[in-house]
């Protein structure tokens, strides 16, 4: 004869003559599934809340900052200011190594010296910097062609003394030298002082023997000269 299983689930006879079972086992049923879910939603309520707080506390830091652009101004030694820009804007090539090639780049151009090997390498570091077709290029072979250094080595000799190069722009610079002359046999014969404008940029070179020359790719595309009373 077959006994009919009960269920694993069915309350036994003890639970169902006593009522405090019966009700604890249907307050389970019933409710518990709330109290889970409610309990679960009450922890993602408080890490929201403090997700929000760290938000809240981060824009409170972030607009407490400064919002003050300090500027560099530069000052000759003759008390003329030029602002050399933003302080915290960074530049891809030294400040300090434009300057020294521009420095070069006058003594290079104005200079006049005795030794013909010398003075020939220097014009070549002077051509090495100005692109073709620039206006810079026609001002400064004009200039070669009515002062040639060669001939004047042989009556004068003319050295440069740069004061200071300070930034107009991020493409400008200000220079202000001095050029002292000088007979073949030592003696002084004048003491002038100019002031350039210079207009560069910065393009890539691939010329091996360009790259010796003018290592950064710096070139002046724009000059005047004018002296200084």
């Amino acid at each position: 004869m077959n006994k009919q299983s009960k269920p694993a689930d069915a309350p036994s006879a003890h639970e169902q003559l006593n009522p405090y079972i019966s009700a604890r086992r249907e307050w389970n049923e019933r409710y518990g599934d709330y109290v889970s879910q409610a309990k679960n939603w009450r922890i993602v309520a408080v890490l929201s809340g403090i997700t929000a707080v760290m938000a809240v506390a981060g824009v409170i830091y972030i607009g407490a900052q400064s919002k003050f652009i300090p500027y560099v101004v530069a000052v000759d030694q003759h008390g003329s200011a030029v602002a050399a820009g933003i302080a915290d804007r960074a530049s891809a090539t030294d400040p300090r190594v434009i300057r020294s090639l521009i420095g070069r780049f006058i003594t290079d151009l104005r200079g006049v010296i005795s030794d013909q090997q010398a003075e020939k390498a220097a014009i070549d570091r002077v051509y090495s910097m100005l692109p073709s077709g620039a206006a810079s290029t026609t001002v400064i072979s004009g200039w070669f062609k009515d002062q040639s250094p060669f001939s004047r080595s042989a009556t004068e000799t003319i050295s440069v003394d740069v004061e200071s190069i300070l930034p107009i722009s991020s493409k400008s610079w200000q220079v202000d030298f001095r050029e002292t002359a000088r007979s073949p046999n030592g003696m002084l014969l004048s003491k002038k002082r100019y002031r350039a404008t210079l207009t560069t940029q910065l393009s890539p070179i691939t010329n091996e023997q360009l790259i010796r020359l003018n290592p950064i790719g710096l070139f002046v595309t724009d000059i005047s000269i004018t002296q200084i009373l």
